[in-house]
């Protein structure tokens, strides 16, 4: 009797779980495995395919979206910081397109050997997710940015810059670029911000 009183109060007084998000998505694309020195002689590198995942705000319309490039230890669980800046965006109305740059290389975490993947392949799995978005009805493809976590903070960095803009395949571009915790570009590629980019 204790024990059904307890489970009807917990039921009665507990308010219900909202999800932060209305709808997801999962989309699978091309990247491209490639050793930095390849990527900067104009080599592509070996075909891979990997795969996001769209989770769209409770809200209608076509929306900004925020894609997110986690860090060596791969995206991690819903407390992990993709999982968290994915509820802080929804909450605030983006859309998120959280990349998976490892499961689709066979890997699930690279934090004890980061070299294993180049930041320039990384550079390839922004241009395959930008190319799925730019498609994707439920995305204002104007208000697209990206925001990379350590290893994934210096591609989307670097994304931002004119000699990568020329690989993606459509006009579309990221209209932000936000770095947390990533490597500082390096002046002395001889790269160059893009036009009319901050």
């Amino acid at each position: 009797m204790r024990a059904s009183l307890c489970m009807l109060g917990m039921l009665l007084f507990t308010t219900a779980a909202k999800a932060q998000f209305a709808r997801q998505e999962v989309h699978p694309f091309q990247s491209a495995d490639t050793p930095a020195a390849d990527f900067l002689a104009g080599k592509k590198g070996t075909s891979v395919t990997l795969a996001g995942y769209l989770r769209v705000p409770q809200a209608t319309g076509k929306h900004a979206t925020v894609v997110l490039l986690h860090g060596a230890g791969g995206v991690g669980g819903y407390n992990g910081p993709v999982g968290e800046w994915a509820r802080v965006f929804n909450e605030a109305g983006y859309a998120v397109f959280i990349v998976d740059s490892w499961s689709g290389r066979g890997l699930q975490n690279i934090a004890t050997d980061t070299q294993r993947v180049s930041t320039m392949s990384r550079i390839y799995d922004l241009v395959g997710a930008l190319d799925v978005l730019a498609k994707n009805p439920l995305v204002d493809s104007s208000k697209i940015a990206v925001m990379g976590f350590s290893h994934g903070g210096q591609p989307a960095l670097y994304s931002s810059l004119e000699r990568f803009g020329k690989l993606f395949s459509s006009d579309v571009r990221f209209a932000a670029h936000i770095s947390v915790y990533g490597r500082a570009i390096r002046p002395s590629m001889g790269m160059r911000p893009l036009q009319n980019r901050c």
